[in-house]
């Protein structure tokens, strides 16, 4: 009998059902938000304001924002590219025409990339 076929055999005994998955979240690592420098804040500011405005286009552009963490404090920073369908400051949201939601307090980094 081969050692895996022989560990088979022990593993409906475990005494600690559960402890591996708490483990392994234990040790996975999430990033913390970065707080943003008055230089980065003024430029989010005037992206905000372009795009938010009233015009006949639309923008598409590209954000880098912190995804996060359903587990744990904190989370994993990701981009997006994308056309904004508007920009809600009163629920603090940029949505776009995808249906794609990106909150404005994990946003870091924003460029516009196109008008339409």
């Amino acid at each position: 009998m081969s050692m895996r076929e022989r560990a088979a055999q022990f593993s409906p005994f475990a005494a600690l059902s559960g402890y591996d998955a708490s483990v392994n979240e234990a040790g996975r690592i999430v990033g913390s938000r970065a707080s943003l420098s008055d230089d980065a804040k003024d430029s989010l500011d005037r992206i905000l304001n372009v795009i938010s405005g009233e015009n006949d286009g639309s923008y598409i552009i590209q954000a880098r924002f912190l995804r996060k963490d359903t587990h744990k404090n904190g989370g994993k920073y990701e981009n997006f590219s994308g056309e904004v369908r508007r920009v809600d400051r009163y629920s603090g949201k940029i949505i776009f025409t995808d249906g794609t939601e990106i909150e404005l307090a994990d946003l870091v980094e924003a460029e516009i990339l196109e008008y339409k």
